[in-house]
């Protein structure tokens, strides 16, 4: 296991080759310490996100539109539709928990139920 042969062929190459060897080692150097700033500034990102959104719209509901995946009534597969106002107050007279209904755009309609 520990062969004094060996251990003597690597000090004599690595006093024979300085400049080498230490542009070697300051290469292992600077990638572990990079390994270990990415690492802790991922960590730190991470959690200072989960910690800013923490609490943040746990009572909710969001609702969006697609395309429709089935014929339905004479109406094509495929069609798109959007959510009107008669479509939330049905919501609200059917479920009795939602307390807020607040609508707002990105990209298309969205309708965003308070469920509170």
């Amino acid at each position: 296991m520990f062969d004094l042969d060996s251990w003597q062929e690597i000090w004599v190459t690595i006093t024979r080759n300085k400049r080498r060897s230490l542009l070697t080692a300051f290469g292992i150097f600077w990638g572990i310490f990079m390994l270990v700033v990415m690492l802790g500034a991922g960590n730190g990102l991470s959690e200072g996100i989960s910690s800013d959104i923490q609490g943040f719209s746990e009572n909710s509901a969001l609702f969006f539109t697609n395309s429709t995946t089935e014929p339905y009534k004479g109406f094509r597969k495929g069609r798109y539709w959007d959510m009107q106002e008669e479509d939330l107050l049905i919501l609200e007279a059917q479920i009795k928990d939602i307390k807020y209904t607040v609508p707002f755009l990105m990209g298309q309609t969205v309708w965003n139920c308070k469920l509170i």
